[in-house]
């Protein structure tokens, strides 16, 4: 969706139980003044992700619990870095 979402929550489930996409003028320009993406060179022909990782259920298990309880509530985050002086 194009302009800033929101991904609501839905408990329980691995996607999000609604998305609200919103266009404001003034939050996408600031949000364009401070973020700065790069491009990237191609990935070498045959390159793979996989090579040298170690990755099995186990690990993958530990790592999922690792990252402790949700972080964000039932309802989307919304800080308040939108707010105007």
């Amino acid at each position: 969706m194009p302009g800033i979402n929101n991904l609501w929550d839905d408990a329980g489930s691995y996607r999000p139980g609604r998305i609200e996409g919103f266009t404001h003028t003034p939050t996408e320009r600031w949000l364009e003044d401070r973020l700065c993406l790069l491009p990237l060179s191609l990935r070498e022909s045959g390159y793979s992700v996989k090579i040298n990782t170690d990755i099995n259920p186990f690990k993958a298990k530990a790592l999922a619990q690792a990252s402790g309880p949700k972080l964000l509530p039932s309802k989307a985050y919304q800080p308040n870095i939108f707010k105007q002086k």
